[in-house]
């Protein structure tokens, strides 16, 4: 949580953007419950890919608010 809040602090100083407009923006992918549990502290939309060893229960669990199972499948909800 702090690399997200010293990210978002610089990135707001540097370029004068509000925190909680990258906050509602950034995207997290992973395979693991840390990577969800990382993104959704900082207020990321999380996406949960089954391809590490961990099942789309075991990342949903976590808070991922999207789970697919193949990466290609990522093109489709950024699109969104």
């Amino acid at each position: 949580m702090l690399i997200c809040v010293a990210l978002h602090a610089e990135i707001s100083k540097q370029f004068g953007v509000d925190p909680e407009f990258l906050a509602n923006r950034a995207v997290i992918i992973g395979d693991g419950e840390r990577d969800i549990e990382a993104g959704n502290l900082c207020k990321a939309l999380t996406i949960g890919v089954t391809t590490g060893t961990k099942s789309e229960e075991e990342l949903r669990n976590a808070g991922a608010k999207l789970t697919i199972n193949q990466l290609p499948e990522l093109l489709e909800i950024l699109k969104r």
